[in-house]
């Protein structure tokens, strides 16, 4: 396998709610048509392949999508490049990512095990 790289288009400072968001929110486009809409485009790169894939929340769901055009894809023995590993390895580090960006959004909150035993042992 080969080692995937990742780059992420420039962020654009113009979302109130996320840093990483590209949409432009003083546009009345969007105001009017997505203002529930929070984008950011990565592109992940494997030998001959890449792909830029969008990582979305729209109404506080995150989701990844893609328009893969892999067209015509073939290896032969003594083939110096599996176009298929390189495949495999852009969607596997796109899932990761997917995972990665969805743990971020996420509001859980934690504390320590010694403060959820104090609070547990006061009079409430």
């Amino acid at each position: 396998m080969t080692n995937a790289t990742v780059s992420a288009i420039t962020d654009t400072p113009q979302c109130p709610v996320y840093r990483w968001c590209e949409l432009d929110h003083t546009d009345p486009d969007i105001i009017e048509l997505a203002a529930n809409t929070h984008e950011k485009h990565m592109t992940i790169a494997a030998g001959d392949v890449s792909e830029t894939f969008l990582l979305e929340v729209v109404n506080g769901r995150p989701r990844i999508e893609c328009v893969f055009d892999g067209g015509e894809i073939w290896i032969e023995p003594g083939e110096a490049t599996n176009t298929f590993e390189n495949i495999a390895e852009v969607f596997t580090q796109a899932a990761a990512e997917y995972e990665r960006f969805t743990k971020a959004l996420s509001t859980r909150l934690t504390r320590p095990h010694s403060v959820t035993a104090e609070l547990a042992d006061r009079d409430v």
